[in-house]
């Protein structure tokens, strides 16, 4: 029997499975999702789509084609998402054609609806979206079939059209998780030390392609790292960060590196940029002006003429390895709701709250306020979703700002007291729902003391809206159930950051001390020392206060999962 006759037979008798051909016309074997067997999480019906001969499809008769799409082993869920998300009550078809080309379809107003073939039609889309669906999520088809299943979609059911854009963000959802799960294992967090060694190891010469080395461009950044220059190759990618020093920040590449290296070490959820401080020669200093010139005359606030003045007085630059990912604040609206839905981004902020907390950065993410209002704030532009699933801090600053940019002695214990209060007040509650719900119903209000509420309208701001109520609108695309999430994850992550702490504290405490002088004064205020002691004594006793909360809220959070 041929390959034809097959799907003729397919299609007629109903059986389990359906054979299509993708668009070189190479047969692949799509299994029945009746919940295909599995061993060790793996379908015994493997696509195999070089077992069969490739064929070459024939252009399909514009009176045979059903105004789908064209479908095939490169197909992209997306693809099917753009074509078919909008037609409400329709069910996916898949009709292969005489000639192996198979399409994707909906059956239209003033079409045939066979009901002998109908059901077949259904259950070959089911089959293909088990196997594209799995395909996008790193071949783990019981993923994929849980994915499909959570989403109304069977094989006796079909897959319904409107349920397509929740199976795009049950993918993405799932695939942040699987590359958080590989970013955590002990061979990437090796692999991710060695890269940093080897940023800062690199032997760099007197020239500007040291720097700027040849086939890259350089660009000026007005967001996030303002000031900073930031050099791409080729491909669009990211290679380094530098980032002309103020004149009165000698310390800085100290700092960083005094942060960075224990946090990395001690195994730290939140990354930093591994750095190093540059001494231009000659060449490179005329080079890099003449690049920042070209790069952005009308910089925001004049920061291409600071960081050009910033580098004729101080001779500097610090050069930054930069993380794979994107900025927060770039992020499209829906791309941020599914990072929330995930609930991996409120355990990252609760997380980076009390990192922040320990090195200084409330610039970063405060929960004390760190703007005028004071509220808490996320500065969105500062972190990086990476590519490996995890947060990463950029450009942490060293000047103080308005006197509230930075850590002051006494500034860690309370608002490490702050977070015990959260946890109290969530273990006094009736539920941990109704804890989450008065959180929730505080963004609507300028509250300055929700602090987790004002977390919240942070992540979800969009640029160009103002007043209180900016991002009310965003905020009700989440459902009660995931603000709910949102919020208690951040608490999750808290806790985790005080453990963190616990563990940590005094050793970073003396790595801090270590470097304590010169700049570090405009970042930690006018004694430094008094930071690092506080860090060593009254914050770890502040820190076992506030664990003391966290078994009873772990076990409330036990009672709704």
């Amino acid at each position: 029997m041929n390959f034809i006759s097959q799907i003729g037979r397919a299609l007629l008798t109903q059986t389990n499975r359906t054979e299509v051909a993708d668009r070189s016309g190479a047969a692949a074997h799509l299994p029945a999702a009746t919940g295909a067997s599995t061993e060790g999480g793996r379908s015994r019906s493997a696509t195999h789509s070089d077992a069969l001969p490739a064929q070459i499809p024939r252009p399909v008769p514009a009176a045979m084609r059903q105004n789908g799409q064209i479908v095939g082993n490169q197909t992209k869920l997306a693809d099917l998402t753009r074509d078919f998300g909008d037609a409400a009550g329709k069910r996916l078809r898949l009709t292969p054609h005489a000639d192996g080309t198979p399409e994707m379809h909906i059956h239209r107003e003033g079409k045939i609806n066979n009901p002998f073939t109908a059901g077949a039609k259904h259950q070959a889309a089911f089959n293909f979206m088990l196997d594209t669906v799995a395909r996008e999520v790193g071949g783990d088809r019981v993923t994929a079939a849980r994915i499909l299943g959570e989403n109304g979609c069977s094989l006796k059911g079909g897959v319904p059209c409107d349920r397509l854009k929740d199976i795009q963000q049950g993918v993405a959802i799932a695939n942040i998780h699987r590359a958080r799960a590989e970013a955590s294992t002990p061979t990437n967090v090796a692999a991710r030390a060695q890269a940093a060694d080897q940023f800062l190891q690199a032997r760099h010469g007197n020239g500007l392609d040291a720097l700027v080395p040849p086939g890259t461009t350089a660009r000026m950044s007005d967001t996030g790292m303002g000031g900073a220059l930031k050099v791409k190759n080729a491909e669009g990618a990211l290679v380094a960060v530098i980032k002309p020093d103020d004149a009165k920040n000698h310390a800085k590449a100290q700092f960083v590196e005094a942060m960075a290296a224990p946090l990395r070490a001690a195994g730290a959820m939140l990354g930093f940029p591994a750095s190093e401080r540059v001494t231009l020669s000659p060449a490179q200093t005329q080079g890099l002006k003449d690049i920042i010139g070209d790069a952005d005359p009308t910089s925001v606030n004049d920061r291409a003429g600071k960081a050009r003045q910033n580098i004729d007085d101080n001779g500097q630059v610090t050069r930054m390895q930069p993380a794979k990912g994107k900025d927060l604040s770039s992020l499209p609206l829906d791309e941020r709701i599914t990072l929330i839905k995930s609930g991996q981004l409120g355990r990252d902020l609760g997380y980076a709250s009390v990192m922040c907390l320990m090195t200084g950065l409330s610039d970063h993410l405060s929960l004390n306020g760190s703007d005028e209002s004071g509220t808490a704030l996320v500065n969105m532009d500062n972190f990086i979703q990476g590519e490996d699933g995890m947060l990463h801090a950029i450009d942490p600053g060293v000047q103080e700002r308005n006197g509230v940019h930075g850590a002051k002695p006494g500034e860690i214990t309370s608002t490490i007291g702050n977070i015990r209060a959260m946890l109290e007040a969530a273990n006094n509650a009736g539920s941990l729902e109704e804890f989450a719900d008065n959180i929730i119903q505080q963004t609507k209000f300028n509250n300055s003391s929700n602090v987790l509420g004002a977390i919240i309208s942070d992540i979800l701001f969009t640029p160009g809206k103002q007043g209180f109520f900016k991002t009310q609108g965003e905020i009700d695309q989440l459902s009660q159930e995931d603000k709910r999430n949102l919020v208690l994850g951040m608490m999750q992550g808290m806790v985790k950051g005080l453990e963190f702490a616990q563990a940590h504290g005094n050793a970073i405490g003396a790595g801090y001390a270590g470097v304590a002088t010169g700049g570090l004064q405009h970042h930690f205020g006018d004694n430094p020392q008094a930071y690092f002691t506080d860090l060593a004594g009254g914050f770890q006793t502040a820190v076992r206060g506030a664990l003391a909360q966290k078994d009873a809220f772990e076990a409330k959070l036990g009672e709704i999962a």
